[in-house]
């Protein structure tokens, strides 16, 4: 069934390379055994660390325009605080409209930090396990 249905494409938003409480394959698996679709992932490190470094950023952003040009995305997920800020204040370059989920992310952080950006387009926090 899932394979005549219309395939969906999810980008995936790591903070850093170091391994995550919810590793990549572990999400994939999970979110493709709760959906009714088939569903493509894309995967990015954006080694967050290093975006106090001068053009680095920058360089991630058009990389990652790069990287996504052509791709019509359904959903965005990041995971840590890092991958969220980065989404959302690239989002109308990288990905305008596309839904933002997150997880790992303590919500006091989001209210105090992000909540400005949150009446042009709602984030939802999720719960994984």
């Amino acid at each position: 069934m899932k394979s005549q249905q219309a395939r969906r494409t999810s980008l995936i938003l790591y903070s850093f390379s170091e391994r995550s409480v919810v590793d990549a394959d572990s999400l994939k698996s999970a979110l493709r055994a709760r959906v009714p679709f088939p569903v493509n992932f894309h995967v990015e490190y954006l080694e967050s660390r290093s975006f106090d470094k001068k053009g680095y950023e920058k360089h991630v952003v058009d990389t990652l325009g790069d990287t996504l040009s052509g791709l019509k995305l359904d959903l965005v997920i990041a995971d840590l605080y890092p991958a969220l800020q980065f989404a959302v204040t690239h989002r109308d370059k990288l990905f305008p409209g596309v839904p933002i989920v997150f997880l790992e992310v303590d919500m006091m952080t989001v209210r105090w930090r992000i909540c400005s950006c949150l009446h042009r387009q709602p984030l939802v926090p999720v719960a994984f396990g």
